[in-house]
């Protein structure tokens, strides 16, 4: 008896063979491709998740170390500019000290010639405190667009201009050194008892030992906000506060995010440098409304400590120094000599240079601040380096593949499917095949 069979049974069979080996080989092509075990979640749901996991882990980390190059890059910028502030400190230093000695002050040029160093070294340290990184000044808080710091030819207005959070202009704040008239003897006469006046040297000489060379020193405070409006005194101290205590926490790594002041803070504002008034130091001594938020003033310490350590700061005693030294070359040219000019010099020269060192170290403090800063950079960026690894290593145990047998593989399935191509073409030439039983 004689059966036809129709070729579509086989081919229906072959077919499902046909594809079967065609998608084994395409996932072994897509896993050598990739590196993974699995392209969905359907394939592994356990294992897949758990990837993601890492994954996410991963770049969470790579983030962190690319951030914490760039800040690293920074808080050099900030060591950098403090240093080179710090050397401009003791040339002036040197001079002070030269031209103080009396072998290196009798001759009008060779102390005009100081007075215009001094001028050249200060405007030095204050260009010094408008250093870049990328499109950033490192001590000014602020981009490019806004030059920070400024000192005008006199030497004693000092300029820095500032992009407070939600102002689209920059605030103007000005200091001002302001010099009183010169202590009057006049003042500390007494009667000698016989009808005649005397000078009362004892209250005299404690009243002139208060004083800079027989003069009084004060500072000025102006700040012209971004709308145009004009504050003084106490209120332009309080906006100046403001900038001082500003911070830069960031998260790369170290400390908890969710408590803020144990983040890094990476910002190293200029003014905070000269006075070495920390913006820890500025906000502890803050008033701020509950409801807000906002800082609304000041308590008494904090104008005080302002007003006094941007006085002994490098830029006000050489703007010090200059007007001294200004007077005594003054006196010098008119006179050939003057004693009491003389004196006064000696005397103000005196207190600048007893408080010279105060004023390094507090600028020197800056660089050994952002030096301690860049070494925990650079351990948390170890320690992220180790995260990246071990996850990295889970990852590959979770979701990574043997590359060696995955290809192996990949040509098993390569060699099955093109066996099966080569089969499909001979048994398929026909289209009835005839069995006789």
């Amino acid at each position: 008896m004689g059966i036809r069979v129709t070729s579509g049974t086989f081919y229906k069979q072959y077919a499902q063979t046909v594809q079967k080996l065609k998608a084994e080989y395409n996932h072994s092509m897509e896993q050598v491709s990739s590196g993974q075990k699995f392209a969905s979640a359907q394939d592994d749901p356990l294992s897949y998740y758990a990837g993601m996991k890492l994954d996410n882990l991963y770049m969470d980390a790579d983030a962190k170390d690319t951030v914490s190059e760039s800040v690293k890059n920074r808080l050099y910028q900030q060591e950098s500019g403090a240093r080179a502030i710090q050397e401009e400190m003791r040339n002036i230093n040197t001079k002070l000290s030269f031209i103080n000695n009396d072998s290196g002050n009798t001759d009008p040029s060779a102390v005009n010639t100081v007075i215009n160093e001094f001028k050249t070294r200060s405007q030095t340290i204050v260009n010094d405190m408008n250093a870049t990184y990328e499109n950033y000044y490192v001590f000014g808080g602020n981009d490019l667009t806004t030059y920070p710091f400024q000192l005008d030819a006199s030497g004693n207005t000092f300029t820095f201009n500032h992009i407070f959070p939600g102002d689209t202009a920059a605030s103007k704040m000005e200091m001002t050194l302001v010099r009183g008239d010169h202590i009057n003897k006049d003042d500390y006469m007494i009667s000698d008892g016989n009808g005649g006046m005397v000078l009362d040297e004892a209250a005299y000489n404690a009243a002139y030992e208060k004083t800079d060379g027989g003069y009084i020193y004060s500072l000025e405070y102006k700040v012209t906000y971004a709308d145009g409006s004009e504050a003084t005194g106490r209120d332009a101290m309080t906006t100046i506060l403001r900038a001082m205590s500003e911070q830069g926490h960031v998260d790369l790594g170290y400390g908890d995010i969710r408590v803020r002041d144990t983040l890094l803070d990476t910002n190293s504002g200029g003014l905070n440098m000269l006075t070495g008034i920390t913006s820890n130091q500025v906000r502890k001594l803050a008033n701020i409304d509950a409801d807000t938020g906002h800082i609304t003033g000041f308590q008494d310490a904090a104008y005080d400590n302002l007003d006094k350590y941007l006085m002994d700061s490098p830029v006000f005693l050489t703007a010090k120094a200059v007007y001294t030294t200004s007077d005594y070359c003054a006196k010098l040219e008119e006179h050939g000599d003057s004693n009491d000019a003389r004196t006064d010099m000696h005397h103000a020269l005196g207190n600048v240079i007893g408080k010279w060192q105060e004023s390094e170290n507090r600028v020197s403090n800056t660089y050994r601040e952002s030096g301690v800063r860049y070494a925990l950079l650079e351990n948390t960026q170890k320690r992220l380096q180790l995260k990246m690894d071990t996850y990295q290593d889970e990852y590959d145990d979770r979701m990574g593949i043997d590359p060696y047998e995955a290809i192996a593989k990949m040509y098993s399935d390569q060699y099955a499917y093109n066996a099966a191509m080569q089969v499909g073409s001979k048994i398929m030439q026909n289209s009835l095949f005839d069995f006789v039983k």
